[in-house]
């Protein structure tokens, strides 16, 4: 299985405990971060839940105007321009996703020398 592979090699470069390789939760560790499924499915959740009553459809009115922002229709979710317009969108609302600004946070307080890999 490629993503078991992969999380492995990740968990043994970053000097984590490999036999843990699909968590049932999110594992924050200091220089690595290991989710249960994709972020993106668990960050669009977050945001979902918190739009509250009909957050789903709320959502997705927002992907669409976010979408027509970036001048593309589809196709997109990995796009800069579109994920900096649903964000923005997002933040007019006052919503947040927990897990999005977490990880934001950890990579923005490493300090530059914990950038370096471990030997």
């Amino acid at each position: 299985m490629l993503h078991e592979h992969d999380n492995r090699a990740l968990l043994r470069l970053f000097g984590e405990d490999e036999t843990n390789v699909f968590p049932t939760g999110t594992l924050w560790h200091k220089r690595l971060i290991v989710w249960p499924s994709d972020f993106a499915d668990i960050v669009r959740s977050e945001f979902i839940v918190a739009l509250g009553l009909q957050g789903e459809a709320q959502f997705k009115a927002i992907e669409e105007g976010a979408r027509t922002d970036a001048g593309c229709a589809g196709g997109l979710e990995k796009n800069t321009m579109y994920i900096g317009f649903l964000l923005t969108r997002l933040s007019a609302k006052g919503v947040t996703s927990l897990s999005l600004d977490r990880a934001c946070e950890q990579i923005i307080s490493l300090p530059e020398h914990s950038k370096e890999m471990p030997v």
